[in-house]
């Protein structure tokens, strides 16, 4: 699985990508992430919340879920 997400990852666009691996490989709250990528912790938070929704629909062939 790792594998997969690791080429998820590369197809994910570079700006969501940076802070998505800013966040989970560095532990960089979103303030530092901002500082990082010049932007703004608001839009440092978007594009975590872009790259994670990214991740979910490139991953989500190769999950089980249970259908509520």
């Amino acid at each position: 699985m790792k594998t997969r997400i690791d080429e998820a990852c590369q197809r994910m666009p570079a700006k969501y990508r940076d802070a998505f691996l800013l966040w989970v490989e560095e532990s960089m709250p979103y303030a530092e992430i901002a500082i990082a990528l010049q932007t703004t912790a608001i839009t440092a938070r978007w594009r975590v919340c872009k790259a994670r929704e990214y991740l979910r629909r490139a991953l989500k062939p190769y999950m089980e879920f249970e259908q509520l």
